[in-house]
């Protein structure tokens, strides 16, 4: 159980971000992490690009098409504050996890516009408003000498959080999405308090139960991959 102070830089081809972080866990079972983070997209790929309502379309292909252009890529950032807190969980080899994540964005976009398309979530989310997303795991965890192998399941949720006006003509509009998948990982060594420790390769891949645009046509529905 601790208490924890950092700061990170995060870049990429397409952005950068700055973050400050407390994180803070009274016990073995409750974590709570706050973040404070400026981010600035550099205008390539297919960011930054934003709509004026949740209603627009911000499927890849229509992204990609619209690199350039008065609905195409231009540069720009702001404020993303999030709320991560963790309730974990092991009984013998089973471990059970949930994260839940509460993030507010506060950026600036042209033309007015109120909805932006952000790659970590895959969602369209608002430009000044909240999201709600949430992972859920079960691990079965099996020691081998000094490694540790980790298998298990994981259901993903996004849920953006949209004003009324938010939608074209107030209308309802749901760009939420749920996934599920498996994961794996394997940890080479646990040696405690050390310089470096617990080198780990890390598999998650999931399948999308449901999504605005990802059903198999335009993007294919197993799209999620990370390691």
């Amino acid at each position: 159980n601790f208490a924890w102070f950092g700061s990170y830089i995060r870049l990429n081809p397409a952005s950068a971000r700055a973050a400050a972080m407390v994180e803070l866990q009274p016990l073995s079972m409750v974590n709570v992490r706050f973040s404070a983070e400026y981010l600035h997209f550099f205008g390539n790929f297919t960011f930054i690009q934003s709509r004026a309502d949740a209603s627009a379309d911000l499927s890849d292909t229509t992204m990609k098409a619209n690199k350039t252009g008065a609905l195409g890529n231009y540069s720009g950032g702001g404020l993303h504050y999030t709320i991560e807190p963790l309730i974990q969980a092991k009984v013998g080899p089973i471990a059970v996890r949930n994260r839940a994540f509460f993030g507010w964005f506060d950026v600036d976009l042209q033309r007015g516009d109120r909805v932006f398309y952000e790659a970590t979530l895959d969602a369209a989310v608002p430009a000044k408003g909240l999201v709600v997303a949430n992972d859920f795991d079960v691990i079965y965890q099996r020691p081998m000498d000094q490694a540790l192998l980790s298998l298990g399941v994981r259901v993903s949720s996004v849920l953006p959080q949209y004003k009324g006006d938010l939608a074209a003509s107030g209308a309802q509009v749901d760009n939420s999405h749920h996934r599920a998948g498996i994961l794996a990982a394997y940890t080479l060594y646990d040696r405690g308090y050390t310089s470096f420790n617990k080198p780990t390769v890390l598999l998650i891949t999931s399948w999308y139960l449901n999504h605005r645009y990802r059903t198999g046509q335009a993007a294919h529905d197993a799209s999620q991959y990370e390691f």
